[in-house]
């Protein structure tokens, strides 16, 4: 019989080894070449670098990981359930990125004609941390700050740091931060507002100093009493209850934002003096800056009996859509909501009768237009 050769394992980490045996009437058997069970787990990070034959020779959470040469053997399979990687088939060596924080069993087994060797091991994709310190604010002087990273926020004292840990694989993370009143902040990656790419600015600096700070408001039109609505600015969030809600000293910036989704209803954003269906958007602050949302949900005019070349229009809630073909799309938030309908001369308005309103609730509704001409 013929012994399955291992090679190129360096002993960074204990394994799990199981060499098996082909015997000369083709039954494989089992001899434990390691008397010891799978070892702890490897712990890594963005920092850690791993060198073995089949080890990772880069674990990093979002960062890759790999295998070393499989040393002459020809076929190989991978079993594991990592999120973020795929299994690679039959090759030798390979990249992946762990997206998740956990404990991960990995296990390659590779077979040439001699027989089946495996090698198993567990792997602790840990979250990588980035850093906020803080500069400037009068020392003993207890005064608050505020950083916001990955939808939290957190608020210390001066002199004190903020650690956030990355929850997922991305490379580039918004960030917010806000001191006390009257005090700007800017950072090496940014002023007021910023985002790093990991892993390189994994360390963030916060130089506070005196100057005007304004207030960014939100204000929603159209969520059901006692609904709560939710809004992200650059790295931070809020949920509320209440139709306004105000993000107060902030340093004069530009700040992008994001309106979750509230049920089933359309995100209407406020642009100039139209409203606009969308769902993000930029505030550039002024002393006073607001922003106008609307939960809102369809209300499809059809149109009939208009012939030649001809426009109407529709009006409600202060929006006004013209069109010359025969179909008009409002969105109106809950309640019983008057309407206008305009036409060219020439023909009648039949249906519906008027006074014009329909009834919005939280559902799309659907009114039939119906013009005959004038005699």
């Amino acid at each position: 019989m013929r012994r399955v050769r291992l090679i190129g394992i360096v002993v960074v980490l204990a394994l799990a080894v199981t060499a098996f045996v082909l015997s000369s009437i083709g039954v494989i058997s089992a001899q434990s070449v390691f008397p010891y069970a799978n070892p702890n787990p490897v712990l890594v990070d963005h920092s850690t670098t791993i060198y073995s034959g089949y080890n990772p020779t880069g674990v990093g959470y979002g960062q890759g990981f790999g295998y070393g040469n499989g040393y002459g053997y020809t076929t190989y399979a991978w079993t594991f359930t990592i999120p973020g990687c795929s299994n690679p088939g039959s090759v030798s060596q390979f990249v992946c990125t762990p997206n998740t924080v956990g404990q991960y069993t990995v296990q390659v087994s590779v077979t040439d004609s001699a027989g089946t060797i495996s090698n198993q091991f567990t792997l602790q994709v840990n979250p990588v941390t980035v850093t906020f310190t803080e500069t400037g604010l009068p020392v003993h002087s207890h005064a608050k700050w505020s950083a916001s990273f990955q939808n939290d926020t957190q608020t210390v004292l001066q002199g004190d740091s903020i650690v956030f840990p990355v929850a997922n694989g991305q490379t580039d993370y918004a960030f917010l931060v806000t001191g006390p009143a009257g005090w700007q902040g800017t950072t090496n990656v940014g002023n007021g507002e910023g985002s790093v790419g990991l892993p390189s600015q994994s360390s963030v600096v916060v130089t506070f100093a005196r100057g005007p700070t304004y207030t960014l408001a939100f204000h929603e039109i159209g969520a059901k009493a006692g609904s709560t609505w939710c809004v992200s600015v650059s790295g931070g969030s809020f949920c509320t209850d209440k139709a306004r809600e105000p993000l107060k000293d902030l340093t004069p910036n530009s700040y992008s934002y994001s309106v979750r989704t509230l049920g089933s209803a359309t995100t209407l954003i406020e642009v100039g003096t139209a409203w606009t269906v969308a769902s993000s958007g930029v505030a550039t602050l002024a002393p006073s800056t607001a922003v106008q949302i609307r939960f809102a949900y369809p209300v499809t005019f059809t149109e009939h009996g208009l012939t030649g070349a001809y426009s109407w229009f529709v009006r409600s809630q202060g929006i006004e859509v013209t069109s010359s073909t025969d179909q008009i799309v409002l969105y109106l938030t809950n309640g019983t909501r008057a309407y206008a309908i305009v036409h060219e001369a020439g023909f009648k308005l039949t249906a519906p009768v008027v006074p014009h309103h329909v009834i919005v609730a939280g559902a799309p509704i659907s009114v039939t237009v119906t013009y005959t001409p004038r005699p």
